[in-house]
C-alpha cells in the first residue's frame, strides 16, 4: 500500500506541475492585470449585488431550473483512476497496488466533485435564499443529495463509456441516463425537503448505490487500456483547452473519411471565380467541417451572452466590445492555421490576395456571432427595441474593430510574408 500511495501522489503532483506550467505560459502579468483580476473584481461586485437584489430574469425561472443548473455543474467532475500505460509491465500482476492507486484516484475525483458542488451552491445561494425561500437546513440537504447523485452518475457514466464503444450509441445512452437521473434527482429533492424521514431514506439509498458501484468499478476486468487512454486525455485536457483557445490546435480525426461530411462534391458557398473568393470559400468550408472550431466559437458567443445577461449595465458595454475583439482575435488565429495548411502550400499565392481573403473571412465568420452578442446586450439594457438598435450599431462597431485591428493582424502579417519571399 505504501507503493500505491507514493505512486499516486507522484502522479498527482506531476500532473498539477504540468497544469501550472501551461497556465503560466498563457496567463502572464498582462493577462492577469487586464483580464483575470478585473474579471474577478466584477464577479465579486455582481455577486454582492445579488444579495440585495436578484436579477430580473431570475424571478421568471422556476425552482426546477435552478436545481437542474446545479446538476449540470456537478457533472464537470470526472472519475479518475490515475493509471498509466507502463503499469501493464508490473502493476497488472499486482492487483492490490493497482487497486490502491485506483482507489486514491477515485477519492481525489469525489473530493473534486464536492468542491465543484460547493462552489456552485455558493454562487446560487442568493437565488435559493431570496427567490426560492430556502433555509440553511434545506441548502445542506440539497448539498448532500446533489453530491451523492453526482457521485453515482460519475460511475454510471464511466461504465457506459467503457462498455459501449460506438460513439453515437454511447452519446444517446449518456443523454438518456442523464435525463432519467435528472427526473429522479428532482423527485428526491421534492421528497426530502418536505419530510426528514424521506431525506434519510434517499440518502441511505444513494449511499448503498454508491458503495455498490465503487465495488463494481474496482473489480471491473478488461478495462485497463481504456482507462489508460482516458487518463491520457484527462492529463492533457488543460493543455488542449489552452492550445485550442490560442487557435493553434490541429484537429485530428480518429478515422479518415473518404469524403467530407459537409459540402460534398466541393459545393461552393460563395459565388465568384476570383482568387480571393475561392480562398474565402475554402476557409469557410474548412472551418465549418471541424466540430471543435464551431464548439469554441459557440462557447465565446455563449459566455458573452451570459455575461451580458448577468452583469451590471456598465459592464455589459465592456463585454460587448470584448466579445467583438475576442471573436476577431481567435478567428484570425484560425486563419493562420488554415494558411499554414496543405491547401495553401500547394500553390504560390500573392500576398495581397491572402491578406484580402483573411479580411473577408473574418468578416463572414465573426459578424453573425457579434450581432447575437449585440442584440442581447441591447435587449438587456433597453428592452427589445434596444436589441434592434444594437444590431445596427453592432454592424458599425464590428467594421470599426476590423479597421482598428488591421495594422496588428493584416499589415504585419503581409510584411512578414514579404520578408520570407
Amino acid at each position: 500500500m505504501r507503493l500505491s500511495r507514493r505512486l499516486f501522489w507522484h502522479r498527482l503532483k506531476w500532473e498539477w506541475k504540468h497544469k501550472w506550467k501551461d497556465f503560466r505560459s498563457v496567463a502572464d502579468w498582462t493577462v492577469l492585470l487586464y483580464i483575470i483580476i478585473p474579471g474577478m473584481i466584477i464577479a465579486v461586485i455582481n455577486y454582492v449585488e445579488w444579495w440585495s437584489e436578484i436579477p430580473v430574469f431570475a424571478a421568471f425561472l422556476p425552482e426546477p431550473i435552478w436545481l437542474i443548473i446545479l446538476y449540470f455543474a456537478s457533472r464537470f467532475a470526472v472519475l479518475r483512476v490515475f493509471l498509466q500505460e507502463a503499469d501493464q509491465i508490473y502493476l497488472l500482476q499486482h492487483g492490490k497496488i493497482m487497486k490502491g492507486i485506483m482507489l486514491r484516484g477515485i477519492a481525489y475525483s469525489l473530493l473534486q466533485n464536492v468542491l465543484i458542488n460547493g462552489f456552485t451552491l455558493i454562487i446560487l445561494l442568493p437565488f435559493l435564499f431570496i427567490h426560492l425561500g430556502y433555509s440553511i437546513v434545506h441548502v445542506l440537504m440539497l448539498f448532500g443529495i446533489i453530491v451523492l447523485v453526482s457521485w453515482n452518475m460519475m460511475f454510471i457514466s464511466q461504465f457506459i463509456t467503457i462498455k459501449i464503444p460506438n460513439t453515437v450509441i454511447r452519446v444517446f445512452a449518456l443523454a438518456a441516463v442523464n435525463g432519467i437521473a435528472i427526473v429522479f434527482y428532482l423527485v428526491f429533492i421534492s421528497l426530502s425537503l418536505s419530510d426528514y424521514l424521506s431525506f434519510v431514506a434517499v440518502i441511505s439509498g444513494l449511499m448503498v448505490g454508491f458503495f455498490q458501484l465503487l465495488k463494481m468499478r474496482l473489480s471491473l476486468k478488461g478495462a485497463f487500456f481504456e482507462d489508460v487512454q482516458r487518463e491520457r486525455k484527462y492529463y492533457l485536457s488543460w493543455t488542449s483547452l489552452l492550445v485550442q483557445g490560442s487557435g493553434m490546435s490541429e484537429t485530428k480525426s480518429f478515422r479518415t473519411r473518404k469524403e467530407p461530411l459537409l459540402f460534398k462534391g466541393s459545393s461552393r458557398l460563395l459565388k465568384g471565380e476570383d482568387p480571393v473568393t475561392r480562398l474565402v470559400d475554402s476557409f469557410l468550408k474548412w472551418y465549418i467541417r471541424q466540430f471543435s472550431k464551431i464548439q469554441y466559437y459557440l462557447q465565446i458567443v455563449g459566455v458573452c451572452v451570459l455575461a451580458a445577461i448577468l452583469l451590471p449595465v456598465w459592464v455589459k458595454f465592456l463585454v460587448w466590445l470584448f466579445g467583438g475583439f475576442a471573436l476577431i482575435s481567435w478567428k484570425k488565429a484560425d486563419w493562420n492555421e488554415f494558411e499554414g495548411g496543405g491547401y495553401l502550400m500547394l500553390y504560390k499565392w500573392d500576398v495581397d490576395v491572402k491578406t484580402e481573403a483573411a479580411k473577408k473571412s473574418l468578416k463572414f465568420l465573426t459578424l453573425p456571432g457579434f450581432l447575437v452578442i449585440s442584440y442581447v446586450t441591447g435587449a438587456m439594457v433597453y428592452s427589445w427595441t434596444g436589441g434592434f438598435i444594437f444590431l445596427v450599431a453592432g454592424w458599425f462597431v464590428h467594421k470599426a474593430l476590423i479597421m482598428i485591428l488591421r495594422p496588428f493582424y493584416f499589415e504585419n502579417n503581409a510584411s512578414s510574408n514579404n520578408a520570407k519571399i
